[in-house]
């Protein structure tokens, strides 16, 4: 089972599918190394609904930049996003700024009585998991 890594491609900085890197790239060595990456962030809101917002480095390092497309799936009070290609939501935001924006009703029994979020990235999977924090 190949899992693909997404790269930023062209002028429009759309990503584009290709299989990891060989060789001896340190960078991607790097990268390859890094199985799980979490980060803790503040439920937002937008007009009374919960809101996760995650941008920038974190999406950046896992491969998730502008363009990806990806399924969510809610499993044992998670939301779980899954990278695929034909994924029917796509990461928004600019090339140097991915942004992930979920909003919506869907989100309010995960983070009933929650403040704060986790966000976790699984690299061998290449899925990132929200969960709300009590």
């Amino acid at each position: 089972l190949r899992i693909p890594q997404r790269i930023a491609v062209g002028r429009t900085g759309r990503a584009a599918f290709n299989a990891r890197p060989t060789g001896n790239d340190p960078k991607a060595s790097k990268k390859e190394n890094k199985m799980h990456a979490s980060k803790i962030l503040k439920v937002g809101t937008n007009r009374g609904k919960p809101r996760a917002w995650v941008e920038g480095k974190f999406l950046t390092d896992a491969g998730w930049v502008r363009g990806v497309t990806y399924d969510q799936t809610i499993e044992k009070d998670a939301l779980v996003l899954s990278a695929r290609e034909s994924g029917k939501k796509r990461v928004a935001g600019s090339v140097g700024r991915p942004v992930l924006d979920l909003n919506g009703g869907y989100l309010t029994p995960l983070f009933e009585g929650c403040v704060t979020f986790s966000v976790t990235h699984d690299a061998l999977s290449d899925q990132i998991v929200i969960k709300g924090v009590k």
